[in-house]
């Protein structure tokens, strides 16, 4: 009933959205504040999920006179020691970590996500989109290696680490051909035709979240405003 109602009132005007709203509290109180809280959610956003696991993008270095982050390396989150931060959103860090339980050697990028404790409509975002990630298995979509809790509360998920560069940098770098181009934007075609086999739509394709890596390859990232196709309403584009 939330998704509906959502749904509906995100297509109206602010003056037509306030006046159902106002309707909606009167038929059923927790339904509207529910629908409240996920409008404030959808109107926020999650910065963090929709920035690309890479070191030295822009868009994640932190800002001049930012306060440091409380985490520092050698903390452990799991089975995984953190290593360097590689970025700050408005609602949690990327680290670089690797396994440190001497079980095998791997470097992954671990997403730490604050401020959702008091919400369960953020945890539950959370939790959606490690679902999607771990029902994904494509060699040029970033998979999810592992997820869990801390003790203070955070919500956290270990990425595959790619290091690479947004699409569009690296074609200008490389001056690659229109052809060569064409090759790259068919594989990442492939990988949105696996994600879309699978019933889950990305909606925020964009080239910081496809990262090609050394050898050419790319790797399409961020799933955070995915959506599964089964939940969207008949006629909807």
């Amino acid at each position: 009933r939330v998704a509906r109602e959502l749904d509906d009132l995100l297509e109206r005007e602010p003056a037509e959205r306030a006046a159902r709203l106002e309707a909606l509290a009167n038929e059923d109180p927790e339904l509207a504040r529910l629908v409240r809280d996920a409008l404030a959610a959808d109107e926020a956003s999650i910065p963090l999920l929709d920035e690309a696991l890479v070191l030295g993008l822009d868009e994640v270095e932190p800002e001049p006179g930012e306060a440091r982050p409380a985490l520092e390396p050698g903390v452990r989150v799991g089975a995984w020691k953190l290593l360097e931060r590689l970025g700050r959103g408005g609602m949690g860090e990327v680290w670089l970590a690797g396994r440190d339980d001497g079980q095998y050697r791997l470097q992954v990028a671990i997403k730490l996500i604050d401020g959702v404790l008091d919400s369960e409509l953020l945890r539950e975002q959370l939790r959606r989109e490690r679902q999607i990630l771990a029902g994904l298995d494509h060699p040029n979509i970033a998979r999810l290696l592992d997820g869990g809790v801390r003790e203070n509360g955070t919500p956290w998920y270990a990425m595959e680490f790619v290091e690479g560069q947004p699409l569009n940098r690296y074609c200008s770098e490389a001056m690659l051909p229109v052809a060569a181009r064409m090759r790259l934007v068919a594989r990442v075609a492939r990988a949105v035709q696996h994600a879309h086999g699978r019933l889950v739509v990305h909606r925020d394709l964009k080239p910081h979240n496809i990262l090609v890596d050394e050898r050419g390859e790319p790797h399409l990232l961020d799933f955070g405003i995915a959506r599964l196709m089964s939940e969207i309403p008949s006629g909807e584009g």
